[in-house]
């Protein structure tokens, strides 16, 4: 009997190795296809793919070119929402979601917001007020005043507007900011000659690229540099100023604080 025990354990453990041996190389012949077929599949969707392309800038654009935009990157523009407070033109793309410049697959969907009307209020003209008038006169239109540092000036009597910002007939919402910089006064300025007073009308145009823009205006003469001219205007609207200056002047552009334009002034 114990002989006959003795001798079937042999067998028994090569049947067991047999089908351990059988069910191993079972998974490893499934491992080996499962992964050929994922690099099959791969390849099929590599070569089938749609191209990728790079999503365009729309913020600031007008609903109805975003959209010619993104159909002509072969993409797709979905409205999610309105931001009512946006510092964007209205009816213009103020949030979108692939951010510009990701790299994306054709068809992909571009989601946007877009700026809706609120209030909108004219920015009086300020220029030559005492502080407290301009501050008044904004609040009676539904703006806040805020002072900020006196600028050098000859046409404004010291401590009265001589600087503003949203400028003069600028749409804001109300409610706005409007950045107000007293004057330094006549006596701060020291003519470097004897001078003569020229008057020049300047005009400037902010770009016509769905967002909003700062435009300056400095003149440079016999008194110095000062600014003479600063706000915040919508796109494609035109801005005059008129500009008096003291001997050989040179008057500046500024439009987002960098230099556009730099003419002598007669």
């Amino acid at each position: 009997m114990n002989r006959g025990e003795g001798s079937a354990l042999p067998v028994q453990a090569r049947e067991d190795l047999r089908r351990f041996l059988f069910n191993l190389g079972l998974t490893i012949f499934s491992l080996i296809l499962l992964v050929l077929g994922g690099n099959l599949m791969l390849g099929i969707w590599m070569r089938t793919a749609p191209p990728e392309v790079k999503v365009p800038n729309l913020m600031g654009v007008d609903i109805a070119q975003a959209r010619r935009l993104a159909r002509n990157s072969s993409l797709q523009l979905e409205l999610v929402g309105e931001d009512e407070n946006s510092s964007f033109p209205q009816n213009s793309v103020s949030w979108m979601n692939p951010p510009a410049g990701k790299v994306v697959r054709e068809g992909r969907t571009i989601e946007v917001r877009v700026s809706v009307p609120s209030e909108m209020v004219a920015v009086p003209d300020l220029v030559g007020m005492i502080m407290e008038a301009a501050v008044d006169a904004l609040l009676k239109v539904n703006l806040v005043g805020k002072e900020e540092k006196k600028v050098p000036s000859i046409q404004v009597a010291e401590g009265a507007v001589a600087v503003q910002s949203p400028g003069p007939g600028s749409r804001v919402a109300a409610g706005s900011v409007v950045r107000l910089f007293p004057s330094e006064g006549v006596s701060a300025l020291r003519p470097r000659i004897s001078s003569q007073k020229a008057v020049n009308e300047v005009e400037v145009e902010a770009p016509s690229d769905g967002r909003e823009h700062q435009i300056r205006i400095v003149v440079e003469d016999d008194y110095g540099s000062r600014d003479v001219y600063r706000g915040r205007h919508l796109p494609g609207e035109k801005v005059s100023s008129t500009v008096e200056s003291y001997g050989p002047a040179m008057v500046e552009v500024y439009i987002d604080e960098r230099l556009e334009a730099r003419q002598q002034l007669r």
